[in-house]
């Protein structure tokens, strides 16, 4: 096993996930490089195939190896956020999950981290996820969907939730796999 990360890495956050009753570690890794339109990446055990740890010292191990001092465990407000993929599919399945928006944005982003430096493609695009990704960003009632009034919150058509539905079943069966693969 080799560890990849971006040349101009400066510093990695520990992102720790629940995913069938277990909890596991990636890392993102943060780049100092101002021109690239690439987001952060997940720190890669080899080309595809991203690095995901049963335990915080695997993954803050591996950083650490890589040269990347700066590893953040917590938010800026010292608080500490597990994104529970379970919970999250669940609210979905369950079609009435307007107090858990934040939790499934949150599942959403880490999913489509994850899966995009793979070569597998979930389809986190065209109109009904834009339109279920955007209902859910603007759930959480900020500026600039959110100005005087009552919060919003969204109206789900079956499309929107079925879209959802297939992105978290597909993406989370994937991450079983990878942890599977990872494990032989």
């Amino acid at each position: 096993m080799y560890l990849l990360a971006p040349p101009s890495s400066v510093g990695a956050k520990l992102v720790e996930f629940a995913l069938d009753a277990n909890n596991w570690f990636v890392a993102e890794i943060m780049s100092d490089d101002e021109e690239s339109d690439l987001p952060d990446w997940i720190l890669l055990q080899e080309p595809g195939r991203p690095l995901i740890c049963s335990t915080s010292v695997d993954i803050e191990t591996a950083v650490h190896s890589l040269g990347i001092s700066r590893l953040e465990t917590t938010y800026s407000d010292g608080s500490h956020n597990v994104v529970d993929l379970d919970r999250a599919y669940a609210s979905i399945l369950s079609g009435a999950f307007a107090d858990s928006c934040q939790q499934v944005l949150e599942a959403w982003n880490l999913l489509e981290d994850i899966l995009r430096n793979t070569k597998y493609r979930l389809h986190f695009d065209g109109q009904v996820a834009d339109r279920a990704y955007t209902k859910l960003y603007a759930s959480m009632n900020i500026d600039p969907f959110h100005r005087d009034g009552p919060p919003y919150e969204p109206a789900w058509t079956k499309p929107e939730l079925r879209k959802m539905q297939q992105i978290f079943r597909a993406g989370t069966e994937r991450i079983r796999l990878m942890i599977r693969d990872q494990a032989s």
